[in-house]
C-alpha cells in the first residue's frame, strides 16, 4: 500500500471533485488517484517539453521523463506547434543508424 496524502482542497476544487462524482460512478477516493495520476503525467510532459526547448535535453531523455514513447513525445510536441531540434547532421546519423538495422 502506498504513502498518504492529506489535502485540504480549496473551495473551487471541491465543487470539480463533486461535479465529476456526480457524473461518474467512482468512489472519492479513486476519482482522485485518477485526477492526480492524470495532472502529474501531464506536468512531467510539461516539464520534459520546456527543458527540449531549452536545449537542455533529447527528445529521448524528454520520452524517458515524460514516461512515454518518443513517437508519442513527438505527438505531445505536434499537438503545441513544438518543432524537433535536430540538425542535418543529427537526422542523417540518425536515418544511417536506422539503416544499419
Amino acid at each position: 500500500m502506498g504513502a498518504v496524502i492529506s489535502i485540504r482542497p480549496p473551495p473551487d476544487l471541491l465543487q470539480k471533485i463533486d461535479t465529476l462524482l456526480e457524473l461518474t460512478s467512482l468512489d472519492r477516493t479513486t476519482l482522485i488517484k485518477i485526477a492526480l495520476h492524470s495532472g502529474l503525467n501531464e506536468e512531467l510532459k510539461k516539464y520534459a517539453l520546456e527543458q527540449y526547448q531549452d536545449k537542455r535535453i533529447s527528445i529521448g531523455k524528454a520520452a524517458e521523463l515524460s514516461g512515454i514513447s518518443i513517437r508519442e513525445m513527438i505527438e505531445y510536441m505536434k499537438q503545441r506547434n513544438v518543432h524537433l531540434n535536430l540538425s542535418v547532421e543529427e537526422i542523417q546519423d540518425d536515418y544511417e543508424a536506422a539503416m544499419r538495422l
